[in-house]
Parts: structure tokens; sequence; C-alpha cells
């Protein structure tokens, strides 16, 4: 949803920031995108695609346990909350839109270049994570352990 957000409001209000805004979380949404399909989350046949390992450990909580109790979860908290959120952290492009007649400035190009920075960071920390738990399970463990 961020990708479309960025795109909309970049096609909507066509000027340098929000194009280089657009661009950035473009490059942080296939960073996402790519981490999880290397960790087996994408198949053609949609189920057998390898889930979140934190999908288990929710299903198992006494808490949600049932069809009602985590369907409900699901449609509160998956599709509600969390779209809301992504919504509300998407909300500088809106901002971006609204004072779209101000040119790009030093502030914008200091604020792309740490959130490139962090994307670096970001992508590392997944190069770091995988190489570590394919030498794990190499290693006799089976379970994967994501932090």
């Amino acid at each position: 949803m961020p990708l479309t957000y960025g795109w909309l409001a970049a096609a909507a209000y066509p000027t340098p920031r929000l194009f280089l805004m657009a661009s950035l979380v473009t490059i942080w949404g296939l960073r996402l995108t790519y981490n999880f399909y290397r960790k087996g989350g994408y198949n053609i046949i949609p189920w057998k695609g390898e889930e979140d390992y934190r999908w288990k450990i929710l299903r198992e909580s006494p808490v949600l346990n049932g069809r009602f109790r985590f369907g409900l979860f699901n449609l509160f908290f998956i599709s509600f909350y969390q779209n809301l959120l992504i919504l509300l952290f998407s909300t500088p492009l809106l901002m971006a839109a609204l004072y779209s007649d101000s040119p790009i400035g030093v502030t914008d190009l200091v604020a792309a270049g740490m959130m490139l920075l962090f994307i670096i960071t970001e992508t590392i920390a997944d190069n770091q994570q995988y190489r570590f738990q394919n030498a794990k399970r190499k290693s006799g463990e089976n379970e994967p352990v994501y932090a």
C-alpha cells in the first residue's frame, strides 16, 4: 500500500519531491518483497508459500485459540489496524502534496539520503540474518528463529 500511496500522490501532484519520495518508498518495498521471496514466502499456489513464522505462534496462543477468535483478530488487527498504520506512516506524502508548490530543498535531500542509508542498513541486516538462519539450518537445527 505505501507504494500505491506514493505513486498516486506523485501522479496527482507531479513534483520532484513526490517523485523522490515515491522512488524511495518503492526501493524500500522492493527490499521487503525480495526478503520475503527468498524466505519462500511466494508461490504460484498461494497457500503453498512459506508463511511468516509469527503466524504459527499466534495460532497457538490460548487467547486466539479457535477459528472465530483468530478470525476477529485477523479482521481487526491485520486488516483494519495495520492498514490504518500504513496510511498514517504514509502521511508525509500527503504533506508533500499539500505543499507541492514549494521547491525541493536541502532538507529534502538530507532526508532522502538518510532514508537511503537506512534502507541500505536494513538490507545488510536482512542479509546477515538470512545467512545466519541458513547456516543454522545446515548445522541441524530445523526451526528458524527470526528476531
